[in-house]
């Protein structure tokens, strides 16, 4: 579903992802995994289209990004990209306009399952109550990608089971999940394959139970080897 080759992006004369390529099937989820500062946010931004690489190829459903490619992902950027201004019923009338696969029944199990309500502000959210929002809307949508950037960002202890649940509940064969993530012990049960990344490169690629067979530890523990090795 995504096959990404070589690709390279820098900002000015910093190196944000370096000769980078990898490939995951339709209807798993990948942990992408790495620190601070790692490329990231960069990578997730150039498969959803907001951001252009320098070199390389990406291709989604095999096809290179573009109107299409943006019509079948669904992306949470770690930061709040809502307008502030509005109401919860203001930004669900948006999305419903914006795009075409939004299914406002799903959305309206989402408010309930969350607790939003209609004429709330979104000024006025709290961070985790915000995120939950957000994760809603995104999760809405019918598409067949689903890029989560830090989606547990900001959400309580109590609550993230909730909001893991709600991730988990979109796993099918019909959608790719690449999910984003410094809370790896919470989520690693999520993944299929993984992707560490360090200094806009691939430390490591693959499969989870493959990962656990050979180490006999938990994702968890073999990232921080990885990391600390190198």
């Amino acid at each position: 579903m995504i096959n990404v080759k070589n690709l390279n992006k820098k900002y000015n004369q910093k190196t944000a992802l370096c000769d980078f390529s990898f490939e995951i099937e339709q209807g798993r989820v990948l942990g992408l995994l790495g620190p601070n500062g790692s490329g990231k946010s960069t990578l997730m931004n150039i498969l959803a289209g907001s951001l252009k690489q320098d070199d390389g190829n990406i291709y989604i459903d095999k096809r290179q990004i573009g109107e299409y490619t943006k019509s079948i992902v669904s992306y949470f950027p770690e930061n709040n990209n809502l307008y502030r201004w509005m109401k919860v019923k203001d930004i669900e009338k948006f999305y419903d306009n914006l795009f075409y696969d939004f299914d406002k029944e799903k959305f309206i199990l989402m408010k309930e399952k969350f607790g939003l309500k209609d004429n709330e502000s979104i000024i006025d959210l709290s961070k985790g109550v915000l995120q939950k929002l957000r994760l809603g809307l995104v999760l809405s949508r019918r598409a067949r990608v689903f890029l989560l950037d830090e989606p547990l960002g900001g959400i309580d202890t109590l609550s993230r089971e909730q909001v893991m649940n709600t991730i988990f509940d979109c796993i099918s064969e019909d959608v790719t999940i690449i999910l984003a993530t410094h809370l790896i012990d919470e989520v690693e049960r999520l993944f299929d394959k993984v992707l560490f990344i360090k200094n806009g490169k691939v430390m490591l690629f693959e499969d989870c139970d493959t990962l656990r067979s050979e180490n006999g530890s938990s994702i968890k523990s073999i990232y921080l080897e990885v990391m600390k090795n190198d």
